[in-house]
């Protein structure tokens, strides 16, 4: 077998990156017999970036170019028997579009196609249940019908269909249409917990996160509706932060593992439209990431991904708890150089 090329995240212009090494271990003869080929791929691969040491120009995960759904919110995000809550998603696509959303409440999902359809779970010998509740739009508000009892059973149900185990409840799936402008269309799936009736009696249930307000350089944004002007050099890095603190991470009872007290982690993903952000997603775990690790960032201007100056540049920064919490904030930035 031929040795392996890795392109992408291993190629980066700073320094320019010595090639990659072949992996150890392959067999000398098997790598001699396409040694010609390998050879002429290298070449061509690396006289392809070798002009100024640049990346090939993919898309980043922070980058807003497209129709994209950046985070769906469940509050609270887990709901009892006949106990309501209030859905949100976070789709964003560039320009000044509102996407149009569509939402299923499964027993399942077939992940296995491309459009992930509900799929029928067969209840008590009857026939198969595929779609529990069906509604529109950005942010809808949804009532349990089930009672604790019925709980129990369609866990059960579920259960034998899909083999997993029902620790806190009935584990259901959100899956969500959004179409945009051109005829772009996403459809993605989301976890719902509806909790047993001794599940919904603690009191460490989980919560969403807190998110404070951003910050930009060191001004916070106080607008309602996140906007901002900011006096930029037109060549330094940008400060990004939010605030928040350790109380956003709960303490809970681990169902998997009684008597076990757990914090939950945090993850930060970060979004904008132009610009290159220096971390895509930043973290926060007891003992392992600090704090201020998970609440700064740096947004900066480079020749492949200028800032540009004097328009509306949105910034988003989704904050999740390891639970399934979810919480957001979006900014509205206009950058001006002074002349």
């Amino acid at each position: 077998m031929a040795a392996t090329l890795f392109i992408g995240r291993g190629l980066h212009p700073a320094g320019c990156n010595p090639a990659p090494p072949l992996r150890q271990g392959r067999p000398v003869a098997r790598v001699k017999r396409r040694a010609e080929v390998t050879l002429a791929l290298v070449a061509l691969v690396w006289a392809s970036i070798a002009g100024g040491c640049s990346e090939p120009d993919f898309e980043e995960t922070w980058e807003v170019k497209r129709l994209r759904l950046l985070a769906v919110q469940v509050e609270p995000p887990e709901v009892g028997p006949g106990e309501s809550v209030t859905l949100r998603a976070l789709v964003v696509q560039p320009g000044s579009g509102v996407p149009q959303l569509r939402w299923q409440l499964c027993l399942a999902v077939d992940r296995s196609l491309p459009d992930a359809p509900c799929v029928g779970v067969p209840l008590d010998g009857g026939d198969a249940v595929d779609v529990l509740w069906e509604g529109e739009g950005a942010e809808i508000a949804f009532t349990s019908p089930l009672s604790g009892a019925e709980v129990e059973v369609l866990c059960e149900a579920l259960r034998t269909f899909r083999a997993e185990s029902c620790a806190l409840g009935l584990p259901l799936v959100w899956r969500l249409e959004a179409a945009g402008a051109a005829d772009q269309r996403l459809v993605a799936t989301r976890e719902l917990l509806l909790l047993t009736e001794a599940a919904a009696a603690r009191d460490d249930r989980n919560r969403n996160p807190t998110l404070g307000p951003l910050l930009i350089g060191d001004q916070p944004i106080t607008e309602a509706d996140g906007s901002v002007t900011i006096v930029w050099d037109g060549a330094s890095d940008i400060e990004l932060a939010f605030e928040t603190d350790t109380s956003a991470s709960q303490v809970y009872d681990d169902p998997r593992s009684p008597g076990e007290r757990r914090r939950e982690e945090l993850r930060a993903s970060w979004f904008v439209e132009e610009g290159e952000l220096e971390r895509s997603v930043t973290y926060f775990a007891e003992g392992i990431a600090a704090l201020d690790e998970l609440t700064s960032n740096l947004w900066s201007t480079t020749s492949r991904r200028p800032l540009p100056t004097d328009q509306e540049l949105r910034l988003w920064v989704v904050l999740r708890d390891s639970r399934n919490g979810v919480a957001w904030r979006e900014a509205r930035i206009r950058l001006t150089v002074p002349r």
